[in-house]
């Protein structure tokens, strides 16, 4: 009752003072009104806030089985030390000059109480991508714009030929060679015609080439192939 009605007078201020005691270790089964009764009774100053914070560790074994014990962290904060007290004064220089302190709360049982220092955070690990920005200060780049070169589709010369190949005369294997020498002299023929026929052009102005390419020839093929 005591512990809550200090508590409810300490929440109006909320203006806690250093140090703050921690002990490292006790048990679940004590609790904040028994720390608190303890703490009053040694009259070191005005507890303002009792943190409690449960915590658990493995130990492991010789035989390599695993044991499990479960601890409870606390820290004292004070809103006024009594610092005309003599035994005030010789828990704080204790705490300066050799760390810790032991506060016998049930004879044999006792706390190690510390001075809290609060932790440094840690530095964020770099990322390995930098973080977008925007560069004001650059130049917008220019493009330079090229005309394409208009490449001339080339559409491969077709024969017009039909050919027919007789059933029956002579062996399968002359009407072949007949056949495929008559096809050799026909696209010979047909490119000779090609070339002739068309004249080159003469350069334009503004030309990469020596002259424009050939008329391209369509021709329909029709083969009939033996029967």
């Amino acid at each position: 009752m005591a512990y809550r009605q200090e508590q409810g007078q300490q929440q109006q201020q909320q203006e806690f003072v250093g140090p703050t005691l921690c002990i490292s270790r006790t048990h679940t089964n004590i609790r904040k009104e028994r720390i608190f009764a303890v703490f009053r009774q040694l009259n070191l100053g005005w507890v303002g806030k009792i943190d409690m914070v449960p915590k658990k560790i493995i130990e492991k074994n010789p035989d390599g089985t695993e044991n499990t014990k479960e601890f409870v962290r606390v820290f004292i904060h004070f809103t006024k030390w009594f610092t005309n007290n003599r035994q005030t004064q010789q828990l704080l220089e204790r705490l300066e000059s050799s760390g810790f302190v032991h506060i016998v709360y049930d004879e044999p049982w006792f706390w190690k109480v510390t001075k809290y220092v609060r932790s440094e955070p840690k530095p964020q690990p770099q990322s390995r991508y930098p973080r977008p920005r925007i560069d004001f200060g650059a130049a917008a780049a220019t493009v330079p714009t090229t005309v394409p070169t208009t490449v001339p589709t080339i559409v491969p010369v077709q024969v017009l030929k039909s050919v027919s190949v007789s059933r029956g005369r002579g062996s399968d294997s002359q009407n072949k060679n007949k056949y495929w020498k008559q096809q050799a002299e026909l696209v010979a023929t047909h490119r000779h015609r090609d070339h002739s026929s068309v004249s080159p052009t003469p350069r334009s102005h503004g030309s990469d080439s020596e002259s424009s390419p050939s008329p391209i020839v369509k021709r329909s093929v029709s083969v009939r192939l033996f029967d």
